[in-house]
Parts: C-alpha cells; sequence; structure tokens
C-alpha cells in the first residue's frame, strides 16, 4: 500500500505489473517525488532487485530497514569502480544497492558512468537475467530530449529491450518536457505530484488523459506535497488521486544526517578492493593477466 485516494481507500502498486513495464515519477522540487519513490521501494521490497543512481545522495537511509548495498559517498560500503564489474556483481550477488556520486563528480562522469553500467547490464547472460528495478533520479540529466549526451543511448536501450531481461526502468523528473520522449514514452505506470512550469504541466496533463483547461490539469500547479495522480499497468486504469502513506525509512531534510551500521559478512568484487581501476578496464582484467603472465613466462626462461 502506497497511500490513499480521497475516501481514504488503500491504493496499492503491482510490483508483479510493473516488472519490465517500467514506471515515471513525475513532480517539482518539495511536491514530495523522492519521498514517494522511497515508499515505492519499500513497498516493493523482495519483489525485484533495487539498484538505485542517487546523485543527491538521499536514498541511503533505506538502509535503516533493508540491507541496501551502498556504493560510494561519505558512508558507502564500497568504491563505483568499473562499471561492468559493479553490473555483474550486482546481478551474480543478489544485492540491492543504492549508487552515489560525490559532490565534485561532473555531470558528464555520471553521465558516463550510468551509460557504461547500463550497456554492461543490458549484455549480461541469459542466467544472470532477474527482475530489478533501476531507479534513474533526475533522470532530465542522464536522457535529456534534446542534448545527445553519453547515457541516453543506453537508457533508451533499457526502457525499449529491458522488459525480456526482467529489468525495469524508474525514471524520476521534475522537468517532464526536457526528458527524451522516446525514454519516459516506455512508461505503463505513472505518479505525477505537482507540476508548476507550463511545458512541464501540459505534458503530464496529456500523459493523464487530462484536457488542457480541465480543473484537473489546472490543479497539478497546486498540488500539496505528497499528492501523485497515479494510473497505468500497476496502479489503476484510470487517474486516482493518492496521498502517499508514510516511510519506514528516513527522509532526511535540510541539516540531517545519518550513517549507517557496516553490513557483516559483506563479500565485495576483488578489482574494487584491489586497485582504484579506471572506468572499462575491470572487464578487461583476466586478458591483462594473462598477457602478464606469458611476458614474465618469458623473461624468467629466455
Amino acid at each position: 500500500m502506497i497511500g490513499k485516494d480521497n475516501d481514504g481507500n488503500d491504493i496499492g502498486i503491482d510490483a508483479g505489473k510493473l516488472i519490465g513495464k517500467h514506471l515515471a515519477v513525475i513532480g517539482n522540487t518539495g511536491s514530495g517525488k523522492s519521498y514517494t519513490v522511497r515508499k515505492v521501494l519499500e513497498e516493493t521490497w523482495g519483489a525485484a532487485g533495487h539498484i538505485v543512481f542517487d546523485p543527491e545522495r538521499e536514498f541511503h537511509t533505506l538502509r535503516q530497514v533493508y540491507p541496501y548495498l551502498i556504493v560510494d559517498g561519505p558512508n558507502g560500503d564500497m568504491m563505483k569502480g568499473d562499471p561492468a564489474v559493479l553490473a555483474r556483481f550486482l546481478l551474480e550477488s543478489g544485492r540491492s544497492a543504492i549508487v552515489q556520486f560525490d559532490d565534485d563528480e561532473h555531470l558528464e562522469a555520471q553521465q558516463e558512468f550510468i551509460g557504461l553500467f547500463l550497456d554492461a547490464l543490458m549484455m549480461m547472460p541469459r542466467e544472470l537475467w532477474k527482475p530489478t528495478f533501476l531507479v534513474i533520479d533526475e533522470a532530465h540529466r542522464y536522457a535529456p530530449q534534446d542534448e545527445n549526451v553519453v547515457s541516453r543511448r543506453p537508457i533508451h536501450t533499457l526502457m525499449s529491450q529491458g522488459r525480456k531481461r526482467g529489468f525495469t526502468g524508474i525514471l524520476c523528473t521534475q522537468r517532464l518536457a526536457k526528458i527524451s520522449k522516446s525514454a519516459v514514452g516506455e512508461c505503463n505506470t505513472w505518479l505525477v505530484g505537482r507540476v508548476g512550469q507550463v511545458l512541464d504541466r501540459n505534458a503530464a496533463a496529456n500523459n493523464l488523459g487530462f484536457p488542457l483547461r480541465s480543473p484537473e490539469a489546472l490543479a497539478l500547479r497546486t498540488l500539496n506535497a505528497g499528492q501523485f495522480w497515479g494510473f497505468g499497468l500497476a496502479l489503476s486504469k484510470l487517474p486516482v488521486l493518492i496521498s502517499i502513506g508514510a516511510t519506514r525509512s528516513q527522509h532526511l531534510t535540510l541539516g540531517q544526517s545519518w550513517s549507517p551500521t557496516p553490513i557483516e559478512g559483506l563479500e565485495l568484487p576483488t578489482p574494487h578492493l584491489a586497485i582504484g581501476l579506471p572506468n572499462g578496464l575491470g572487464a578487461a582484467m583476466p586478458f591483462i593477466l594473462v598477457v602478464a603472465v606469458i611476458a614474465l613466462s618469458r623473461f624468467v626462461f629466455f
């Protein structure tokens, strides 16, 4: 149960119907968008793996209730390292993870990491395919409508081809008009909160099926924090206004902090622990080691 409608009826999200069908979460700053994503993750825990790309470092407190692996950031369990190595490790281990970006990590570096991670994920062997929700917060940064950044094509691929692998994109943005239509157009379930900017509001109303001058469309700019219109395969056939319920984990506000306790017995992939490999090098390590051994043997015996 993610919340209640205006009549007090419980509204749930059907994780089974969400798998492979994708979700869009739309809302201005202060609308409760991140809080709503947190609630969705809490309610779908156990139905699928979770991988959260968290550029604003808001979601690590989910560890208060579930054993998410925290990747990078000030209290991370491990460094990001090579994106292909991380992608394989998460699928093989079955761990859910929150992938944080550092404050000094430029947007281009974030885009490159997400792009390489998703490319590696989509190329994994069939035996590693499993239901996995991939949350991309601030998705307009990584799949913009009018700019061909390195992460846009991999996100398009995830959204168009992820279903058969069990991979589900959860795209979160405050600027619906700025996110790639090819990416967000694959979403079969929507949660739309307060949207003030005219272009964004018109796009949101159109996706909800509201005429642009209808009371429902105009009221999108005045929704309270935590009020979201929901509709689609995993929620409701018709749009329903939902008041999002309380979360079990803490949603930090300005000035608050929380440090996670270590996960006991955590086993990490060797390349992350041994040396800080540049992106793309981790997957080549077996080949590099073989070449090194051959070279060393020739040196010793000749």
